[in-house]
């Protein structure tokens, strides 16, 4: 048996304190005293192993984010036990991902065995789950805590919160009814489902900023995730920083680094590709906006700061050879409008002013973005009367001569809010759909991400999708090649903001 068994709560203590200040090193220990028993228990309740090892994985995400309301740590096994029933519900009720039948389950060791035994093998596993799934619930949780954890009946009894004696009942109860050559089956069994040794939940300090932004790019053959972290509650404060993480699918993704730039005030980053260097847009306390600029993702070159006055979040797009980027320039005197303006350079130094593709019109403009698809430059913006029952409205233009002239302003009627928005951005897909996604509230301050869709390049808006997941803010778009739509984005709780990523075929977002 491990060490686990001998677990002390006098050592523990100290770790949870520890974690509780943000020590994820502190965490990963607590992870591994407890990840046996939450994957059994988890089991016990699923009967599934891999919704199971999802549970669990989910489980010590939210304990960790939820530590500092952990009154009194010594009650952690129980409370950390209700966590993982919740996530176990959760997978019953909305169960997204297929069951393994158990005639297909893994085997165990068969790489010497021949194909009688493997098929013997799966048989007898079948076999064992099946009397371990008849055991009535209670019998059932502790077999499984016991011989698949190979926790003592005293941390058992700590973890379900039942006194020592009645966990005792319960393993007797179900020994009795896996008597003889089932009992040792068992004992092997569930040796062979144990987590990985490998296993391990990958948790991050929560920034304590009002967003974490993220932004999504394909550069040199991986997906590029950066997003704003700092210290401050005020959006402005600082200091902030940016952390970078990196995947080849879009679903494994590395260790956050954080970036060896220094962004002062910056926030909100947003990235592209120029050539063979990846380029990332901050956004300088609404003043005007600066560009980093990588080969590798290692050494960054940063840029001085473009002064372009009070401005709102802007985008960045590169195409023949230039740099653009379209912001909306905002107007103090509300009676003249606000603008969406567009700058390019040829070299990152010297910028000259494009045609405006919303001149001041007596209208508040509250975000834009850019895109460039098979030649035609994109610009979107998101506009508004001055009144406080003005309805958000998307608008979307394009160019076709590097932004000479510009086509009249379609209006994206699916975008249309009554609330309002922080973040707009778009992306083409390889058959040419247009999406256009924000984050939008309804009456009851509920969050989701809105995403409006069009099949013929912008002039038409007839589909649209949401996703709905808790307090989300901060979407950024990419397509694959194969046509995934990769979203991510922010999530917010608690004062506290941490970045996601999903995946969409743009049937249902």
């Amino acid at each position: 048996m491990k060490g686990l068994h001998s677990v002390e709560m006098e050592e523990l203590i100290p770790l949870l304190k520890l974690a509780m200040s943000g020590d994820t090193n502190a965490y990963d220990r607590v992870v591994f005293r407890f990840r046996d028993m939450a994957f059994g228990y988890a089991y016990s309740i699923i009967r599934d192993f891999d919704l199971a090892e999802d549970a669990t994985q989910e489980a010590f995400v939210q304990a960790f984010r939820d530590l500092p309301m952990l009154r009194e740590p010594p009650a952690f096994p129980g409370w950390l036990r209700r966590i993982v029933f919740k996530h176990c519900d959760r997978l019953i009720r909305h169960k997204r991902v297929p069951t393994v039948p158990l005639d297909e389950a893994t085997e165990v060791a068969t790489d010497a065995l021949d194909p009688a035994q493997i098929v013997e093998a799966r048989e007898g596993q079948a076999v064992v789950l099946s009397a371990i799934d008849a055991l009535p619930d209670r019998e059932r949780e502790v077999t499984l805590l016991y011989y698949l954890g190979e926790y003592s009946q005293q941390e058992i009894a700590d973890f379900l919160q039942v006194p020592l004696t009645t966990v005792n009942n319960r393993l007797h109860g179900a020994r009795k009814r896996l008597k003889g050559r089932m009992m040792d089956m068992v004992k092997k069994t569930l040796k062979a489902y144990r987590l990985p040794e490998d296993f391990r939940v990958v948790v991050g300090p929560a920034s304590r900023i009002h967003s974490a932004s993220p932004s999504l790019v394909w550069f040199r053959d991986r997906w590029v995730l950066a997003w704003q972290d700092g210290e401050a509650w005020e959006p402005y404060d600082g200091p902030f920083w940016f952390l970078l993480s990196e995947s080849a699918d879009a679903r494994e993704w590395s260790e956050p680094r954080r970036l060896e730039i220094d962004p002062q005030w910056q926030h909100a980053p947003r990235l592209c590709v120029a050539g063979d260097e990846l380029l990332l847009l901050a956004h300088h306390h609404h003043q005007g906006v600066r560009i980093a600029r990588t080969k590798d993702l290692q050494q960054w070159s940063n840029g001085p700061v473009l002064p372009l006055g009070d401005i709102g979040r802007a985008g960045i797009l590169a195409h023949g050879g230039t740099v653009n980027i379209v912001y909306p320039r905002w107007c103090s005197a509300h009676q003249a409008g606000d603008s969406v303006d567009v700058i390019s350079s040829a070299d990152g130094v010297s910028w000259r002013w494009l045609a405006s593709p919303r001149p001041p019109r007596g209208t508040g403009i509250t975000d834009a973005a850019g895109l460039v698809a098979d030649g035609r430059l994109y610009a979107l913006w998101r506009e508004h009367e001055y009144t406080a029952e003005s309805c958000h409205d998307v608008y979307v233009c394009w160019s076709d001569d590097d932004g000479a002239t510009w086509s009249e302003p379609v209006k994206v009627e699916t975008l249309s809010t009554p609330k309002g928005s922080l973040t707009l951005t778009a992306a083409m897909s390889p058959d040419g759909r247009l999406v256009i996604a924000q984050d939008a509230r309804d009456e009851e301050g509920k969050s989701e991400i809105q995403a409006a869709i069009s099949p013929d390049r912008g002039r038409t808006w007839p589909a649209k999708g949401t996703y709905t997941a808790g307090s989300l803010v901060d979407p950024a778009l990419a397509f694959a090649p194969d046509g995934a739509l990769i979203l991510a984005g922010s999530s917010r709780r608690e004062s506290k903001t941490q970045p996601w990523v999903v995946h969409s075929r743009l049937q249902r977002i």
